[in-house]
């Protein structure tokens, strides 16, 4: 238990922005389609389904021990150098599952994906990001993210379509 709390607690000092610092905020959503049934489609948005498709995609679980996707559960990544506090906000099997992300001193970003039946074996998927600096990195982050967005969701759709086909 006290693990638990040190490892959401640390980051919180890390929080503070610093005088004259403005926070930027980016949004950006974006949608595509996969030749999958709906419910196959949507484990490949949840934290271990990701691993199929996500090159260096590598959650550690903090609640529970073993990752899960519940409302609630959390896990860590270290995609930005270090580590990211990851927690399922919204998880409705098959249809939508949403992530608050914060990576301390860095940025704070929530996710979105929903999954909808097209056919029997097609999903369209929208993908939703809002991210906020904490940091001028943060911001030029959120920048660059916003505007490479397209190829972002081009490139997730190629490499998902590549992980169904091998499945």
């Amino acid at each position: 238990m006290n693990v638990f709390f040190t490892v959401l607690l640390l980051p919180l000092g890390l929080l503070t922005v610093q005088p004259g610092f403005k926070p930027g905020r980016f949004v950006a959503t974006g949608k595509f389609r996969l030749h999958a049934s709906v419910s196959r489609a949507f484990t490949m948005f949840e934290p271990i389904g990701e691993k199929e498709w996500a090159q260096g995609w590598d959650p550690n679980p903090i609640y529970p021990d073993v990752i899960k996707p519940v409302e609630g559960a959390v896990f860590t990544t270290r995609e930005k150098g270090e580590p990211s506090i990851w927690t399922i906000t919204r998880y409705e099997r098959g249809r939508t599952i949403e992530y608050s992300v914060v990576s301390p001193g860095h940025d704070t970003t929530q996710i979105s994906v929903a999954c909808k039946g097209i056919a029997e074996s097609v999903t369209e998927v929208t993908v939703s990001y809002r991210i906020t600096g904490l940091s001028e990195q943060g911001n030029e982050y959120g920048l660059e993210h916003k505007s490479m967005f397209g190829s972002v969701m081009d490139h997730w759709r190629e490499r998902i379509s590549l992980a169904l086909a091998a499945n």
